[in-house]
């Protein structure tokens, strides 16, 4: 049974996510955004791997995993060949070297172009942490994993880039796992969310951050604001659950169809930029925020219909498995 609450957060961090590829300038809105909205879907694994239980068969952890490389591998390959493509007949246009073989090279060592770095982190995360999650020390892995985080330097994150954030995940995947075992979600009445997500704005003391560059500013810092704003947003859209406005309706739709929008999302903005440059000048970019809102908008319409052929026979496309194979 889907929990209606995590697609309505999902659906929101993603809007968030697209929101964010949109805006050419940081400013404090950016920085809370990058706060948490990627941290919040390993947190979410987190909470759902709880649900769950422990995995009691190896032969049933075996099926799991192998279901999610179809699932998750499929559209990483094809849209990171859609985009190695995109980007190669760019550098043809403009009169720049090929880029194809180093794209391609990313793709393979599961690095990943623009957003698609994500999908191999989320992967290895939750794989990792399904391995692990069974042992009684668990917490004493974790503990060593946030450990090198902590004392990780600029040279060591850029040696072992991938690595590092599939750290990082294991990390919030834990968080979420404690989340759900102490009822975290449940408990946070309206008064302690409220105060929750203005705490989290110590996030602009933090500054500017990114997960897929590995770029977290004080760790410390960094784990808690995203937890904060996390749990906050989690448990307001707990709260709001059995309501059926347009807006939650909305977001529990695309928030059941993240990978779409993960996965096109970069795609469309990249062609959108260039018709805009080609056509006004950047006018986007001019109009500032209001501009990406525009921006944001317009893509949210073009991925509804991406969700649309995502649920039809080209679904494998996007890891949609066939009722028999589910």
């Amino acid at each position: 049974m889907r929990l209606r609450y995590i697609d309505f957060t999902k659906g929101l961090a993603i809007i968030l996510m697209i929101f964010g590829h949109t805006m050419s300038k940081i400013n404090c809105l950016h920085i809370w955004i990058y706060s948490f909205h990627m941290p919040i879907f390993f947190i979410i694994c987190g909470i759902i791997m709880c649900r769950k239980g422990r995995q009691k068969s190896y032969s049933l952890l075996k099926e799991k995993i192998i279901r999610r490389w179809y699932t998750l591998g499929i559209p990483y390959l094809f849209f990171g060949g859609v985009l190695i493509l995109f980007y190669t007949i760019l550098d043809l246009l403009d009169g720049q070297p090929i880029s194809f073989f180093s794209r391609l090279l990313r793709v393979i060592t599961f690095q990943g172009i623009d957003a698609l770095w994500f999908i191999p982190v989320y992967c290895f995360s939750e794989i990792i942490m399904k391995i692990i999650y069974k042992y009684k020390w668990r917490d004493i892995i974790i503990s060593f994993v946030f450990l090198i985080i902590c004392i990780s330097t600029k040279s060591t994150i850029h040696i072992g880039s991938t690595i590092y954030k599939i750290m990082l995940g294991i990390c919030f995947v834990e968080i979420g796992i404690l989340i759900e075992q102490y009822l975290i979600i449940e408990k946070l009445g309206r008064i302690k969310y409220i105060l929750l997500i203005i705490a989290a704005m110590l996030a602009q003391v933090n500054g500017s951050v990114e997960m897929i560059e590995g770029r977290i500013g004080n760790p410390v810092v960094y784990f808690l604001c995203a937890t904060m704003t996390s749990v906050s947003v989690l448990a307001l859209f707990k709260n709001a659950e059995s309501n059926n406005s347009k807006l939650l309706l909305v977001l529990e739709k695309y928030g059941k169809n993240t990978i779409v929008l993960l996965v096109t999302n970069n795609l469309l903005i990249e062609m959108i930029r260039l018709i805009d440059y080609k056509i006004t000048g950047n006018i986007l970019i001019r109009l500032g925020i209001f501009g990406s809102i525009l921006f944001t908008v317009g893509l949210l319409i073009i991925e509804w219909w991406f969700i649309k052929v995502a649920n039809g026979p080209l679904g494998f496309l996007f890891g949609r498995m066939r009722k028999e194979e589910r």
